[in-house]
């Protein structure tokens, strides 16, 4: 361990409890300049974020404050900021994201002893007797009512939608749910005698009485609260500087080359109206470089990991969605390259059970962000265009399409675990012809309605998904100076970039045409290569790259040609042409023109 090492504060892993964290002198970035301004006046607030970006510290934060004022706070922008005297007004605090029931008695029970635990910590003891007295939850808000209209009382509820977002693919289970919040936020919204009101949550539905009436500010797109959770660029560069320098002394990078990987794999973010301010995931940040703090082992190195993909259960609700719904595969493809437009009614108009479509869960749970506004710029609904936010919500997404996909396979379990290790096998001994052999394979197992409507998205997220499972690292559309490459992978002591071209409407008589549009494709991926430089970036300079180029025919639904050419390991990316074999070009006599 560095003397830099012992230097660092422990990072606040799992802690969502603000004292907790202060307690323990643990790190934090301040994020609580904009809290004074969310509570100045009685209001009833919602925020939508994806789970893991921050909304559970924030309610906690609030929780504090109300109960303790600012004795926690020193050091903060709020510390000589906050209104209320400590103590003034009982907070009720909620998380319905263990409140569930496969009855509608087992979720109002739930429900019910989730209350008596919240009332309870605010002072109300005598509630403890409602729970066997009431036995329905109706009955149980009606007992509530006059403590809760006698008192002024801050209500933070997190996670509201959990019942309901968890299960979009069993209605049945989503009713019972729903029927039960409608109840609960029916007598939530019915209560005057409140001082704050804080409800936050990932979906807004229309049915669960929460968003009647329009009585309930939504601050979830607005510009003012854009960085209220989660961190910006700024805040990670000069927060965690000392463990930025660490983690780069690890890993032998630069501190702007570390910079720029977690960039590409974390930042993006963007829930701003005005498509300016750009998140990352505080549980990504603080998983990454929690391996170099006091206590981390000596060979604990950090790795680019899918830590916010892998907690957030985003990826969960996608497959449940996916497993249940109607879905457009080849859409979802496109979209992963292509992103979509966007509403603000698309993105903040509640829904209900059978009007949320893809991309709305899409960009609800965290797959899709803003990236730029399309038009309406001063209107109330504007077009955004959305897309995937970063290199980790991109292999997380391909790896649910895989799955998705996997399920539609003629092949066994087995079959397409044999051909993976004979990809992997062929990549590590540079053989491309045998790594085509095997991907052709893979394709001929998927079903027929896969292809229905085939383009290059679909089979480049089928061919990045196999290399995914046997490779050290897999990049797709990655940036250089002049272009984006299609699929980058490192495996060995080889890394390969992959330039794929299709053939569109040709016949199974227009073989002519067909073997010069091959051929063409080939050569025009090739140049492409070399003339933009691909895999040209800090983490290939130096190292030496093998180019492929790849034919893919939509009709027969296969590579119909390949390229294999060398880098000469420059860090400028020349290269050039060493062999070409594919049956085509064989037979064709083409072959001996290729070089």
């Amino acid at each position: 361990m560095s003397q830099a090492n012992n230097k660092l504060k422990t990072l606040p892993i799992g802690i969502s409890n603000w004292s907790q964290l202060r307690k323990r002198d643990m790190f934090f970035v301040d994020k609580t300049d904009k809290l004074r301004s969310l509570v100045v006046a009685k209001n009833k607030i919602f925020l939508s974020r994806p789970r893991r970006m921050g909304k559970s510290m924030l309610c906690s934060m609030l929780e504090d404050l109300f109960n303790n004022g600012t004795i926690n706070f020193e050091g903060t922008a709020i510390y000589d900021q906050w209104p209320e005297q400590p103590g003034a007004f009982p907070v009720i605090r909620l998380t319905f994201v263990d409140i569930a029931g496969d009855t509608k008695r087992e979720f109002e029970q739930s429900l019910i002893g989730a209350l008596v635990d919240a009332y309870g910590n605010a002072g109300f003891h005598e509630v403890e007797e409602y729970e066997n007295k009431y036995k329905t939850l109706d009955r149980f808000l009606k007992a509530l009512k006059p403590i809760s209209r006698d008192n002024e009382l801050v209500f933070i509820i997190d996670e509201w939608d959990h019942p309901l977002s968890s299960n979009l693919g069993e209605k049945a289970k989503y009713n019972i749910a729903l029927s039960a919040l409608k109840c609960f936020y029916s007598w939530l919204r019915s209560i005057d005698s409140f001082r704050f009101i804080l409800v936050t949550g990932i979906m807004r539905y229309s049915s669960a009485s929460l968003f009647t009436g329009q009585d309930i500010r939504d601050i979830s797109m607005d510009p003012d609260y854009a960085s209220l959770v989660g961190y910006t660029h700024e805040e990670l560069v000069t927060c965690y500087a000392p463990y930025i320098k660490e983690a780069a002394r690890v890993l032998g990078l630069s501190e702007a080359e570390l910079i720029a990987e977690l960039q590409a794999y974390y930042d993006g973010f963007c829930f701003d109206e005005k498509a300016e301010v750009k998140l990352y995931s505080p549980w990504d940040i603080n998983q990454f470089f929690d391996r170099v703090t006091p206590g981390a082992e000596s060979d604990y190195h950090p790795e680019f990991k899918a830590f916010w993909m892998n907690s957030s259960n985003a990826a969960q609700a996608l497959k449940e969605f996916l497993s249940h719904r109607p879905t457009d595969l080849e859409a979802l493809c496109q979209l992963k390259y292509e992103g979509t437009d966007l509403t603000t009614d698309d993105l903040a108009t509640p829904v209900n059970f059978d009007e949320v479509t893809a991309s709305q869960l899409l960009a609800e749970s965290g797959y899709l962000t803003i990236k730029s506004i399309v038009s309406g710029a001063q209107s109330n609904n504007k077009t955004y265009h959305c897309g995937l936010p970063n290199l980790e919500v991109l292999e997380e997404f391909d790896l649910v399409l895989m799955r998705f996909i996997g399920a539609k396979s003629k092949k066994s379990i087995n079959e397409v675990s044999a051909l993976k290790a004979a990809i992997k096998t062929a990549l590590l001994q540079g053989d491309i012809k045998a790594v085509c052999a095997r991907i052709n394979e893979l394709l001929s197992g998927i079903l027929s309605d896969t292809f229905r409507f085939p383009h290059e998205p679909l089979y480049r997220t089928l061919i990045a998904g196999w290399f995914r499972d046997i490779a050290d690292e897999v990049r797709e559309e990655t940036p250089n100076y002049q272009g984006r490459s299609d699929i980058e992978l490192k495996i060995g002591d080889k890394f390969y970039v992959f330039e794929l071209k299709l053939i569109h409407n040709i016949t199974e008589n227009d073989r002519k045409r067909s073997l010069k549009d091959r051929y063409g494709l080939l050569k025009a991926a090739t140049k492409q290569i070399i003339a933009k430089g691909y895999a040209v970036n800090h983490h290939t300079a130096g190292k030496p790259v093998i180019g492929v180029a790849l034919v893919i025919s939509n009709m027969r639904r296969c590579i119909a040609a390949w390229h294999k050419f060398d880098a000469t390991g420059s860090s400028c990316g020349r290269i050039h042409t060493v062999n070409l074999f594919t049956k085509y070009l064989e037979e064709s006599g083409l072959a001996g023109n290729s070089r």
